[in-house]
């Protein structure tokens, strides 16, 4: 599933980045949110499987996705740990979040947050350097290709009946930091 694969993308790029060692915590999605529930899974997975000396030191629940929980929960993050390297926060929302009570807490240069999306000003803030990276999803080129593919069903007179099974196409995320996030063209990002 491309949820998972983007929270791998995730673990596998902060592990880098933090040299394969330290502490890191995890913003969750509101508990049974599905696509959550995955980028964690996945971002436990390359952890566990890539980096084992570092720790998830802690997880909590940013209920609704917003900005402003993940805020409480980041100040709660920095206080109960000395050492914290690293921050995945399952959404974007979430991540601005955690980076400014990073700022305001005078952590952000010991911090790399990650999230998930790739929303416009999330990438505006990896380009300021502010925000390590994010799980990079281009909805556009997503909805372009159900709408084509839509179009060949209808025009070709396809449906469930003539399908031998349900096809899942997979758009595979792209793991936007500093160096790379320049290839996200303007018209790309929303």
């Amino acid at each position: 599933m491309a949820d998972i694969s983007a929270g791998y993308a995730v673990g596998k790029e902060m592990g880098k980045q933090l040299g394969g060692k330290g502490n890191v915590v995890i913003i969750q999605s509101p508990p049974g949110a599905i696509l959550g529930v995955n980028r964690e899974k996945g971002f436990r997975q390359a952890i566990a499987e890539l980096y084992p000396n570092i720790k998830i030191v802690g997880a909590q629940s940013a209920e609704g996705w917003k900005k402003e929980i993940a805020i409480t929960i980041m100040n709660g993050f920095l206080q109960a740990n000395k050492q914290l390297d690293g921050v995945f926060a399952v959404n974007d929302n979430m991540a601005e979040g955690a980076m400014i009570a990073a700022e305001a807490a005078g952590r952000l240069d010991q911090i790399k947050i990650w999230g998930a999306n790739g929303q416009k000003s999330t990438l505006a803030l990896i380009e300021q350097g502010k925000i390590a990276g994010t799980a990079y999803n281009n909805s556009f080129a997503q909805g372009s290709l159900i709408a084509e593919m839509v179009m060949e069903i209808l025009t070709k007179k396809l449906g469930p009946s003539k399908a031998a099974e349900t096809k899942v196409i997979q758009i595979p995320p792209f793991a936007a930091t500093k160096e790379t996030v320049g290839q996200i063209a303007p018209e790309d990002r929303w």
